[in-house]
């Protein structure tokens, strides 16, 4: 397998990683968050699943970077960081 084709395959992962961790997020704030006290009650196999799929999406979204594939994985990457970041 030539790097371009593993960069052609890579930028579909990187989407769908994208669009996983962003969903993800959502969902595990829906339903883990004690909205009375801001408390996160998820399990933590969900945070280190969270994390590696971050970290693999911001991975393959610099590798392809000149893609539009990696625009979205890269903003998804920045709006989960963020929201983390604010603790929400």
């Amino acid at each position: 397998m030539t790097f371009k084709r593993f960069r052609d395959k890579a930028q579909w992962v990187a989407l769908a990683g994208g669009v996983l961790i962003v969903t993800g997020q959502w969902w595990a704030h829906d339903h883990y968050v004690d909205r009375v006290i801001w408390v996160d009650r998820s399990p933590p196999v969900l945070n280190f699943l969270g994390f590696w799929l971050t970290l693999l999406t911001l991975m393959l979204g610099l590798l392809t970077l000149p893609r539009w594939q990696s625009f979205v994985a890269i903003a998804a990457f920045l709006w989960v960081t963020f929201i983390f970041m604010q603790g929400l």
